[in-house]
């Protein structure tokens, strides 16, 4: 625990959504937060539609973003159309869509852009006498208390503690893309994973897809993200910011939840992939499908 004259202070390695819900957090706990980025450039406008579930609503309010009418759209449920645009199935399910740019916009503008730092590509890291150092590519470094792996699936973090923790091709492709409303038929209108063996490492912690994938059509893989963060600074404040006492337990408790994600994922995977299983047949129909796709997941 650092001394009480003396904030403690996070490296946040990765500064897209699960990165940003982190360093927010902390900050609102009393730490000293910085973000490095690997890109140079800024990351407005990248990445696409969203599936949000109440967990992604309960980090966004605990950070003060309001969850208003701007935060997304409002659908009823979910339909399968075949090729020929045919409805074949349908499905009700009230949620809420959004975009990449709706949750990090406003995450972005609630930490302080000069902690915020492009252009950092993580190198390595190595322990000092009471923290720990995080060393960059282009040969600055800087010391902490606590570093966050949250560099995503290839995580350059997960890769210096876990070089044997690749990204495995999971057997299938799945193609996702966004249509231009106005492109879609009248009768449309009227229709509309990797698992790392730990997630903890004395004064490191990973945090979503650098912890576990949560796979494209699981639908939870930004909530699973901003959960990761909430758990982990629930973990500090629990322990009195001694980080490693907080992050036995954040391994401990999360591991699990993300476990359960990886073999949800590989669950309906089975169906995509057209495998003659016990787990895919149940999933042989559009409507069960719809039922376990983008759903929120409670794992003990």
């Amino acid at each position: 625990m650092p001394p009480p004259s003396r904030r403690p202070r996070a490296l946040v390695i990765g500064g897209s959504l699960a990165g940003l819900s982190a360093a927010n957090l902390l900050l609102r706990q009393g730490w000293d937060v910085e973000v490095f980025e690997q890109s140079t450039e800024k990351l407005e406008g990248r990445g696409a539609g969203i599936i949000t579930h109440p967990g992604l609503f309960d980090v966004i309010r605990v950070i003060g973003i309001p969850v208003d009418d701007t935060i997304g759209v409002a659908i009823e449920g979910r339909i399968v159309i075949d090729r020929s645009g045919a409805l074949i199935g349908k499905f009700p399910l009230p949620q809420v869509v959004s975009t990449w740019g709706r949750l990090y916009l406003p995450l972005k503008a609630a930490f302080p852009s000069e902690h915020y730092h492009l252009g950092y590509s993580f190198d390595r890291v190595s322990q000092a006498a009471d923290g720990i150092v995080a060393h960059f590519a282009n040969g600055e470094s800087a010391r902490g208390d606590l570093l966050i792996g949250a560099d995503g699936l290839r995580s350059a973090v997960r890769g210096c503690l876990l070089p044997e923790a690749q990204p495995v091709y999971a057997g299938y492709v799945a193609w996702r893309g966004l249509v231009d409303e106005n492109a879609l038929s009248a009768a449309t209108h009227r229709d509309l994973i990797l698992e790392s063996p730990r997630i903890a490492f004395d004064r490191v912690a990973l945090i979503g897809d650098a912890a576990f994938v949560a796979r494209p059509h699981c639908g939870m893989g930004t909530t699973k993200a901003a959960c990761d963060a909430m758990c982990l600074a629930q973990a500090l404040r629990d322990a009195n910011d001694d980080v490693p006492v907080a992050l036995a337990r954040y391994q401990a408790g999360r591991a699990r939840y993300g476990a359960g994600v990886v073999a949800h994922g590989r669950e309906l995977e089975a169906h995509l992939q057209g495998i003659d299983t016990p787990e895919a047949t149940r999933h042989h129909t559009p409507e069960a499908v719809m039922r376990k796709i983008a759903i929120t997941r409670d794992y003990p």
